[in-house]
């Protein structure tokens, strides 16, 4: 029976690390700090960036000249201006077979909606016009 100075001498092996990052159970574990947390003023205002400008939207427009700037505006307006020159009618196929794709989803989808809620079809259609027109430009 071993007595007590053995079992101080044992060596615990689950926390021995070797030079090169092994362990004698396993693989390399990497040990990692926990970052210094940040004041509230500096966290509140990076919550608040990342939520309403998650992408930087204005990061394009650093380091340009004036006029430069202007077009950037005036394409992040007008989206056509910055796509519409390589559009074409092989894009134009696609566009149109997705449109045809919602067109024949939402349409029978809101008539159907309209009965539900004792409506006239015309309720629908026009729901579905505006919804396909409006909010699908967006």
């Amino acid at each position: 029976m071993p007595d007590q100075d053995d079992k101080d001498h044992e060596m615990n092996w689950t926390s021995l690390t070797f030079q090169d990052g092994q362990t004698p159970n396993g693989p390399y574990i990497h040990k990692i700090g926990v970052p210094p947390k940040p004041n509230l003023l500096k966290e509140f205002k990076t919550t608040v960036k990342e939520t309403f400008f998650p992408d930087d939207p204005l990061r394009t427009f650093k380091d340009q000249s004036r006029s430069r700037k202007i077009i950037l505006g005036a394409q992040a307006i007008f989206p056509i201006l910055e796509w519409g020159r390589s559009y074409n009618i092989t894009k134009f196929r696609g566009d149109l077979i997705a449109g045809l794709t919602i067109a024949s989803l939402c349409i029978p989808q809101d008539i159907g909606y309209s009965n539900l809620a004792y409506l006239k079809p015309q309720y629908g259609l026009c729901k579905c016009f505006l919804h396909l027109f409006v909010v699908q430009s967006c």
